[in-house]
């Protein structure tokens, strides 16, 4: 009876070991890369897809332009309705608009309006005092369609990116650029997730054309997170 009982009890033990032994080499899924201002809208990128770190900003552009490893996207003006933006867009063949992500503006989605006496003046203030008005006009994450000044009547068009932190975030960094007396506006993001599904020259070619609609104010290219160098 004993033999039996101790039997019974290695057979146990070994079962149990085998058990962690599975569970511990059981492989898992590839880690997932975040994809810069989506909530999962396009495809993710594994680890196994990447390359060696970029060693610059500049580098790491020239590949994702290569390759096409961004999303596209276009800012219009925050007084559009999403109707109207749905049928522009419908003008430029792009009607899968389940996939078309319209939000309001946070670190990208303003821009400042000037006239041609306060140009020059205005931008190359701001261009020197970025990080105290906690402004700027270029960010590694995003890259505007030429020209990045639009003309509208006697009223020139500039994007600029705002910068936050705990102490000081985006309202009173709004409010500080308006209570100097920078003419800042809003504007509405709209990304177009149907990108993916089109090659390179493809995608660039209807931002171009975007870029050139009275609509849009600005065409981009949202650089997408990942080590592709």
């Amino acid at each position: 009876m004993r033999k039996d009982l101790n039997a019974t009890i290695i057979v146990l033990v070994m079962l149990f070991c085998c058990t962690c032994f599975v569970l511990c080499v059981a492989p898992t899924k590839n880690q997932q890369y975040p994809v810069a201002g989506t909530s999962g809208a396009t495809p993710p990128t594994t680890l196994s897809d990447l390359g060696k770190p970029c060693k610059s900003n500049e580098e790491w552009h020239m590949k994702a332009d290569q390759i096409g490893f961004w999303s596209g996207g276009i800012l219009v003006e925050e007084s559009m309705k999403d109707q109207e933006i749905f049928s522009m867009l419908g003008r430029h063949n792009i009607s899968n608009t389940k996939e078309v992500k319209i939000s309001v503006p946070h670190h990208i989605g303003h821009y400042i309006s000037v006239n041609e006496t306060q140009d020059q003046f205005l931008v190359d203030s701001i261009r020197s005092s970025e990080y105290t008005w906690n402004v700027s006009f270029s960010s590694p994450m995003y890259a505007f369609f030429s020209p990045e000044m639009k003309t509208y009547g006697d009223r020139k068009k500039v994007p600029v990116f705002l910068f936050s932190s705990d102490k000081f975030n985006e309202t009173m960094v709004v409010d500080n650029l308006l209570g100097r007396g920078i003419p800042l506006r809003k504007t509405k993001i709209v990304r177009l997730g149907y990108f993916q599904s089109l090659d390179t020259a493809s995608k660039e070619g209807v931002l171009r054309e975007l870029n050139g609609d009275q609509g849009v104010l600005f065409a981009l290219k949202e650089y997408l997170e990942g080590d592709i160098c």
